[in-house]
């Protein structure tokens, strides 16, 4: 019995654009009293004010980063081993993984703060995201010195863009697969990926592990 493709298409409701904008509006109002809130923290306890906004920031994004890549690994797990288990939830995950170029613009504050450094506290310390992008830190320790050839902003914002350059093609095979899959009606996917299958979820397992330690 030939398998019948699913053409089935769901629309969403013309409502849902009316709250994405009030979301979106709720959205900007909380980052504005969060980093309002941050600062003011930050100054209070001697943490810095700006630096401590970004070191904010640099949580949620790894938060939000977090669930598009995790998705884009299940969904890589999902086809690797061709199981029916992924199925009721493989949408969901290419609608998280579509959000990685969203991700990669929200990496620029990120790169923003790698210049950002706040000197003259109390005890003589500089603040900093990260402390290896401040010359005078790296100056001043040496094993920041042996670690320059890593550690180092060009390098970071290279490694950064490689990232999510893998992350989203990824993410577009991924789903070229799965819309193959829906016209052919074939449960076992497209037969031409699969073994590329193997290959994507260990790339994409490889750039995300090595995200997390690039600081």
């Amino acid at each position: 019995m030939e398998a019948t493709p699913n053409t089935k298409t769901f629309d969403a409701p013309a409502d849902l654009g009316r709250y994405r904008g009030r979301a979106l509006l709720v959205g900007v109002v909380f980052l504005v009293v969060g980093a309002a809130l941050a600062f003011l923290m930050g100054q209070a306890s001697h943490y810095g004010g700006v630096v401590h906004v970004l070191r904010s920031y640099l949580v949620g994004f790894f938060l939000v980063t977090g669930v598009s890549v995790g998705s884009l690994a299940w969904l890589c797990l999902g086809h690797m081993t061709g199981g029916a288990w992924a199925l009721t939830s493989r949408r969901l995950f290419e609608a998280a993984a579509r959000c990685i170029p969203l991700c990669a613009v929200l990496f620029i504050p990120v790169v923003v703060s790698l210049f950002v450094h706040e000197h003259g506290h109390e005890g003589g310390h500089n603040l900093s995201v990260y402390e290896w992008s401040d010359p005078a830190a790296v100056a001043g320790d040496q094993a920041l010195q042996h670690k320059r050839a890593y550690l180092n902003i060009p390098f970071f914002i290279i490694r950064g863009v490689v990232y999510f350059a893998v992350w989203f093609g990824m993410a577009v095979i991924l789903s070229r697969w799965s819309a193959a899959q829906d016209r052919s009606g074939d449960p076992r996917g497209w037969p031409s990926a699969s073994r590329w299958r193997a290959p994507t979820s260990r790339s994409t397992s490889t750039t995300g592990g090595s995200s997390c330690s690039r600081s």
